[in-house]
């Protein structure tokens, strides 16, 4: 046999060589972007579903008594901490980017559980999950008027987060409350998350 014909043999024995390993490795390559895609679509749908049931069940926590604050006259404006009755103003206006510094300046100087609570809600339409978490959890500890519904605001956090489980858990407590508002509502979204 010539040189040529030598080495068209060894090409011809390394192909099928070459032809395996890029056959495994585009293997390999396709079974790892599937992967990578279904992980992907579950991860959004799952992000997805979890912002849509919180759109549905989240509004901005009102007490009727605060209304008054729009009004410089009433009772409850004029006794108000001033610098509460901004912090207030700003949280019933949906104007919480403003209202958070005011809250976090009470809070610097007392212990104001009420400012707590209203601070958790406003991180949590900041989008400040850590320390709408801390805040609220704080608040349902200790608030005595309030504690469900910092229990649920608590709840809403988490599932918004991405720790359905944590919410689920708060979820499940409130809901063994006395029945009422946020038992009621408790009991709603749980029955949806666990579809």
């Amino acid at each position: 046999p010539s040189f040529n014909d030598f080495i068209s043999q060894k090409k011809g024995t390394n192909i099928p060589k070459q032809k395996t390993i890029f056959s495994s490795i585009n293997k390999i390559a396709a079974v790892l972007i599937g992967v990578f895609f279904v992980s992907a679509i579950y991860l959004y749908w799952n992000e997805t579903e979890n912002e849509r049931l919180f759109s549905q069940h989240f509004n901005t926590f009102e007490d009727p008594e605060m209304f008054a604050l729009r009004d410089d006259t009433s009772p409850i404006s004029k006794s108000m901490d001033p610098t509460m009755r901004k912090a207030m103003n700003f949280y019933l206006d949906n104007d919480y980017k403003n209202a958070i510094p005011f809250f976090e300046t009470i809070l610097k100087k007392e212990k104001n559980i009420d400012a707590l609570f209203y601070l958790g809600i406003s991180y949590l339409q900041e989008k400040n999950h850590k320390q709408a978490i801390f805040c609220l959890l704080e608040s349902a500890e200790q608030h005595p008027t309030l504690q469900a519904e910092s229990q649920w605001y608590l709840s809403l956090v988490y599932l918004k987060s991405g720790k359905e489980k944590k919410a689920k858990n708060i979820l499940e407590q409130l809901s063994k409350n006395q029945p009422s508002l946020y038992s009621n509502k408790a009991k709603k979204l749980l029955l949806q998350l666990n579809d």
